[in-house]
């Protein structure tokens, strides 16, 4: 459409010169200035839409890329967490043993004072 009106404003702004018409020549050149600003706002909004879609990809990547580092996250955490359950479970069962150990000595220190 925009190049119809530019061809439209470039034949008033022809004939407005051959028939020494200021008004139909001015005429013509607005119309085709008009023309050339709509191009450029077709332009412009492609480059914009253009834009946005490369942003959501983004967005999107990024917000996938979260959510694996996250699950990465929960799975490291419950890695650990079961190993500290572990080394603690040791700990207690050789802090138990130690405890038996001294308990039975302290017995066996009682039984020779009878």
């Amino acid at each position: 459409m925009t190049e119809i009106e530019k061809l439209q404003g470039q034949a008033k702004e022809v004939v407005g010169k051959l028939t020494d018409d200021e008004q139909l020549k001015r005429e013509g050149q607005v119309e085709q200035a008009s023309a050339e600003a709509k191009e450029t706002v077709e332009e412009v909004k492609e480059k914009l839409s253009e834009v946005a879609e490369k942003l959501g990809g983004a967005v999107g990547g990024a917000i996938d890329k979260a959510g694996e580092v996250a699950a990465d996250i929960k799975e490291k955490a419950g890695e650990v967490l079961e190993s500290a359950v572990e080394v603690a479970s040791e700990a207690a069962a050789g802090i138990k043993e130690k405890v038996g150990e001294v308990l039975d000595k302290v017995g066996e220190m009682f039984k020779g004072k009878d």
